[in-house]
């Protein structure tokens, strides 16, 4: 009888370790230790963020991977606060299927779009700022009005959430477990929990790690519905919430958030709706996977005007991964390709609308800069030096010689060396990528350039004859662009390379625009290369020496003869300054910022005072400019990226003719290169003082103070 015991025990044993031997060798990617990632912050507007600048792993059942999370707080790669120049900036919003993080592969489909934008015509980007959460529609709300619109977006797309929306919650973490909780007072009550559940000797705990089988039992309890799992599962294991808790490393506090009223829920989005159309944001609300219910949000969305994109992707089990509702890599391409169009067509739809604007604006229309200004992004503060005379040369590609690319490099630099040896006064740009055979494009290419440049005087190449003759707004386009310039004092001209039948007759017919030709070009002919008939190389030297040297000269001529200089200048460079207080470390001092340098870096980080500033102890910088000037604007620069745009500067700035009695300035406003701007009233002024009472715990620190008045002081 013992032996037959001994024989089942020993069967049972070796059929046990089979068995552990096979989950390990075929099951063991689906039985890891899960771990969930451990990036979450409470936040009181939010609900909770992820923690910046921190990477870590991710296991699932079926995959784990690494992860990184940005400085900005938020997953996929890293971004500027300030958009790029000449770019169309897409933000995503939603939860966890937005983030990527949950995908078996190594891109979601955002960073996917990223990719394939890469290559698009325009400069795209598309930005992650999901935080995963399906009940995250409130906090992605307020997060879009707190943080998001400083990214200066062309377009904010929202993941569809559930509907109505659920009620404000959070999550942190503690040891290494995740929590979600409602009510701050439930914290310690969920820690208490996880101290006494699962820290310390814990036999469930034990076994779970130890035998795969054991887990493999813990699953099916917790998963499946088996009549005989459900009857031995109390026996061998806690109950299912415990269970699942430690297996996923999750705690949700009182389960499941209420929802809101329909009513509430629509509130949030006409909120919503009303910021962003108020700051011309364009935005829309989205779906991946058809649903039963994309009908009826389909109808709520159109009777609130709000902008719905149903990408209808038929769900299949390859669009998953396995055991996890999230989109498999599969998945995350068949979106990434069925969005890819749609968001070409927003891009190219932006770009026609700026050209139907720049077509039906009239010579008188008050909102020609306004239009401008809201349809493309442009840096409008670069101050051209006063004391320099700055020339912005727009040319398209010459295809004139095979080597083109050549002649441009030889042109542009015999031009600024021929500056350079006449001690001229020019600053000489250029930019080679003016589309000469489209007429939205050479519109656009110039507009922004200008408004990138600031330049004195710009010189754009003449386009060819066809988009003149074929587009009929072209004209008006260009008659714009003329007077805009002008009221810029900004000076504009057409100019040509070389003299041939094809650029007399567009001679004439740009005349109706009324911009002047700089220069009527060079004859090229054999006769200029007799020396050098077989070396093309040569040619090139010669031929780009020739037409620097005729576009120098017109250029000179006219700057000189028609005295094109700004009488605007910083008047307050390398002034005495004056403190309060000052901190005491290499790179800072209140001569920093009047030293010219905008951006703080090791050797000029700006001024910074030695305490905070409060009601009792106020902090203050006075510059003085040792004459009276009448002063046109102030713009200071912060010593920290974004720290003006995290909210208005709360300090006051004052003038005085004679340092006893000071007058406020008007409030300024902020711009999107984080600097502050202050238009000065028409008064003679020689002390500038900036104040701040306000600002506790931090101190009055900024990079660089800018104040423009006229270049020679005002008599009295």
């Amino acid at each position: 009888m013992m032996k037959k015991v001994l024989r089942i025990g020993l069967s049972a044993a070796i059929v046990f370790l089979l068995l552990e031997i096979l989950l390990r060798i075929s099951y063991s990617n689906k039985l890891q230790t899960q771990i969930f990632p451990l990036i979450y912050k409470s936040d009181p507007v939010l609900g909770y963020s992820y923690i910046a600048d921190i990477s870590g792993e991710i296991r699932r059942p079926g995959f784990n991977k690494n992860f990184k999370i940005n400085r900005h707080g938020f997953p996929g790669r890293d971004f500027s606060i300030k958009k790029p120049i000449d770019t169309y900036r897409i933000l995503f919003v939603g939860a966890s299927e937005v983030t990527g993080l949950f995908t078996d592969g190594a891109d979601g489909y955002v960073s996917l779009l990223q990719k394939k934008f890469d290559n698009y015509p325009e400069k795209v980007e598309v930005i992650n700022c999901a935080v995963d959460g399906a009940a995250r529609h409130y906090m992605n709300h307020q997060n879009i009005k707190q943080n998001l619109v400083h990214y200066d977006p062309n377009l904010i797309l929202i993941e569809r959430l559930p509907f109505p929306f659920m009620s404000f919650g959070h999550r942190t973490i503690y040891k290494d477990y995740v929590i979600d909780y409602t009510d701050e007072g439930d914290l310690e009550k969920i820690k208490e929990h996880i101290d006494k559940e699962f820290y310390g000797f814990n036999l469930f705990k034990l076994t779970y790690d130890l035998l795969y089988s054991y887990r493999y039992f813990c699953k099916l309890y917790v998963q499946a519905d088996m009549p005989l799992i459900e009857k031995i599962g109390p026996w061998l294991a806690p109950d299912k919430l415990k269970v699942d808790q430690y297996i996923t490393k999750r705690i949700f506090y009182k389960d499941k958030r209420p929802t809101t009223s329909v009513n509430t829920s629509i509130d949030s989005l006409m909120s919503l709706k009303n910021f962003l159309d108020e700051r011309k944001i364009e935005f829309a609300f989205y779906s991946t996977y058809n649903s039963s219910n994309d009908l009826l949000l389909s109808e709520l969305f159109k009777e609130l005007d709000i902008k719905n994109i149903n990408l209808d992707i038929t769900r299949k089990e390859q669009h998953h991964c396995q055991e996890d509702a999230h989109s498999s890599a599969y998945g995350h391409q068949a979106i990434a390709s069925k969005f890819y169009p749609i968001l070409s067509e927003f891009i190219d739809s932006a770009q026609r609308k700026n050209w139907v604007k720049l077509k039906s604006t009239t010579k008188k229309s008050p909102g020609w800069f306004t239009t401008l200004k809201d349809t493309l992004t442009f840096n409008l503060y670069q101050q051209p030096r006063a004391d320099r005379h700055k020339v912005l040369i727009l040319s398209g590609s010459m295809d004139l010689f095979e080597e083109g690319r050549q002649f441009e490099l030889d042109f542009s630099s015999n031009l600024k060396k021929l500056s350079r040896e006449r001690n001229s006064k020019l600053d000489i740009s250029f930019s080679f990528s003016l589309n000469r055979n489209n007429s939205f494009e050479y519109i656009r290419h110039i507009l922004k350039q200008i408004y990138h440049h600031q330049p004195n005087t710009v010189l754009f190449e003449e386009p060819a004859s066809e988009i003149i003759i074929a587009d009929s707004g072209f004209y008006e386009a260009m008659q714009l662009i003329k007077e805009h310039c002008q009221s810029l004092n900004i000076n504009s001209y057409f100019f040509n390379y070389e003299s041939t039948r094809e650029s007399k007759i567009i001679y004439h017919l740009l005349k109706n625009t009324t911009i002047d030709h700089l220069s009527s070009g060079i004859e090229i002919n054999a006769k200029e290369y007799s020396q050098v008939p077989d070396d093309p190389n040569e040619i090139l030297k010669v031929t780009s020496s020739l037409v620097a040297e005729r576009i120098y000269t017109s250029l000179q001529d006219r700057i000189v003869d028609e005295s094109f200089f700004s009488p605007i200048k910083n008047v307050a460079l390398h002034k005495p300054t004056y403190t309060s207080s000052s901190i005491d470390q290499p790179g800072w001092g209140s001569n920093k910022v009047v030293d010219g340098l905008r951006t703080s870096y090791w050797q000029s980080r700006g001024y910074m005072s030695s305490g905070p500033a409060n009601f009792e102890n106020s902090q203050w910088l006075l510059v003085d400019l040792l004459d009276k000037y009448e002063l046109e604007q102030l713009i200071i620069f912060p010593a920290k990226e974004r720290s003006f745009l995290t909210s208005q500067p709360n300090f006051t700035v004052t003038t005085s003719l004679d340092s006893l009695t000071f007058t406020p300035t008007k409030r300024g406003w902020l711009e999107q290169n984080n600097a502050l701007f202050i238009d000065m009233e028409k008064r003679l002024v020689r002390y500038v003082k900036v104040e701040a009472n306000e600002l506790e715990p931090t101190p009055l620190a900024f990079s660089e103070i800018e104040i423009l008045g006229i270049e020679v002081p005002i008599a009295d």
